[in-house]
């Protein structure tokens, strides 16, 4: 597990404000620690794990550990508090990219759209709000390469709060393309991706589980086979 070396600045964008971290593997990270809570960091990994297996071009991500050592500085303490002591969510920094615009989305392609748009309703991801411009995306543009990088899945797994998610999501049009053929290649998709569901979440710290936050296996488990359960419920977004 790769160790924080460097403690930057608080993002303060969002409600989970993360925090910019130099690691001893040489790179850049967008931290997430006891500030953002278990159940955000939680679900960040297991989200980010699903997605990355998918193909969803998600930024690589790992476990950091915050050495023992930083704590005792004063001049850090409102960020050592932030991210807490040992295992902690770490995204890999990328460079030369800005937050989704409207007239970026049509450079996407039409399929990836599709899949993220589906993605994000596969794990109950509403936090990619964007309607006329505005909003909340959580995706960004790397201009540079002309590629979509995907973000933030801390409020995944709630589909409590889910809403009107396939008329805000940022590419709610591209349900359009939601064929039967669709759905069904995506299920299988699904399918494979939940053969190792148990092993990600062994992979969760045992420090971020010591507490109840609301989201174990089982319910998590139980709302990734709903599309397998109840289609027709799944993809129509009913309860």
């Amino acid at each position: 597990m790769p160790r924080i070396v460097e403690i930057g600045d608080i993002v303060r964008q969002g409600r989970t404000e993360p925090i910019l971290c130099r690691a001893d593997d040489g790179c850049e990270y967008v931290v997430k620690g006891r500030y953002a809570g278990n159940k955000a960091i939680i679900s960040e990994w297991v989200a980010n794990r699903l997605g990355a297996t998918l193909g969803i071009p998600i930024p690589p991500f790992c476990l950091l550990d915050v050495p023992s050592e930083f704590f005792g500085f004063g001049a850090m303490d409102e960020k050592l508090s932030r991210l807490g002591r040992g295992p902690v969510f770490g995204s890999r920094l990328v460079p030369n990219v800005v937050e989704l615009r409207h007239t970026d989305i049509e450079s996407i392609d039409l399929a990836l759209r599709a899949r993220v748009l589906a993605y994000d309703l596969w794990i109950a991801n509403s936090d990619r709000v964007f309607v006329n411009g505005v909003g909340n995306p959580n995706l960004l543009w790397d201009e540079r390469e002309q590629k979509l990088v995907v973000i933030d899945h801390n409020l995944a797994f709630e589909p409590e709060i889910m809403g009107d998610f396939l008329g805000e999501h940022a590419f709610r049009g591209a349900a359009s393309i939601w064929s039967d053929a669709f759905k069904s290649a995506v299920a299988a998709e699904f399918r494979a991706a939940l053969s190792d569901l148990q092993g990600i979440w062994n992979e969760l710290p045992e420090e971020w589980l010591e507490v109840d936050c609301g989201i174990t296996f089982p319910s998590v488990e139980a709302l990734l086979w709903k599309f397998d359960r109840d289609p027709a419920s799944f993809w129509n977004l009913t309860q």
